[in-house]
């Protein structure tokens, strides 16, 4: 099964949680203050999870759109 960017964004939260947790390649995670963002790489996009550690919930799942961003991402993971 393969999906695009599109069709993936159509699913709930917790699809998407559940679809990262089969199918997604995990690449990074950066901490920004309160928040953790994981980067993974599924069907051949890269998503962002964010989690808010105050709350214990993830705020949105979505897939990134300049890929540039990829790059920054790895760089402040290292």
């Amino acid at each position: 099964m393969t999906i695009t960017k599109g069709e993936f964004t159509q699913f709930s939260l917790n699809a998407r949680r559940q679809m990262l947790k089969e199918f997604g390649n995990y690449v990074c995670e950066i901490i920004v203050g309160k928040k953790s963002i994981s980067i993974f790489k599924i069907h051949g996009f890269y998503v962002e999870l964010v989690f808010n550690e105050a709350s214990k919930k993830v705020e949105r799942i979505q897939p990134i759109q300049n890929l540039n961003m990829i790059t920054v991402y790895q760089q402040l993971a290292e």
